[in-house]
């Protein structure tokens, strides 16, 4: 039995391949800045963790937003209050379940845009929010 949410169908979504794939290139970029990533696709209850990473002695918890170019709008813009509330939440079930409940945790976005032509623009933007999901 195929179930309408499981990843295989999910995979067959053009949306989540070209989100699968602003994962791919997020991941080599932060690997090229020094990032040591520590877990890809981190699937709880509540939702997922794109990339958890460690860098300048952090955990570092990444969400990637990708989407094709678009003028004045950015994806990591999708990140809002929920969205950071969510994955507040979730950090907090990583470092439980990992016991890295003393560690010190950061939240970075990585915005993956698709032009028209040529390569995709990757910007990093560290401690996008704080612990409490105040913007920066």
């Amino acid at each position: 039995m195929k179930f309408p949410w499981s990843r295989k169908t999910a995979r067959a979504d053009p949306r989540r391949r070209l989100g699968d794939a602003a994962e791919r290139l997020a991941t080599r970029h932060l690997e090229d800045l020094g990032y040591r990533i520590l877990a890809r696709n981190v699937v709880f209850d509540i939702g997922e963790i794109d990339i958890v990473a460690e860098h300048d002695g952090c955990v570092v918890v990444v969400e990637v937003k990708s989407a094709k170019e678009s003028p004045g709008f950015s994806p990591a813009d999708r990140v809002n209050a929920k969205k950071r509330k969510k994955l507040l939440s979730l950090a907090r079930r990583f470092a439980a379940t990992h016991r890295l409940t003393g560690s010190a945790f950061r939240f970075d976005i990585v915005s993956v845009v698709y032009p028209t032509a040529g390569e995709p623009r990757i910007d990093v933007y560290p401690r996008a929010f704080d612990a409490a999901g105040r913007p920066a």
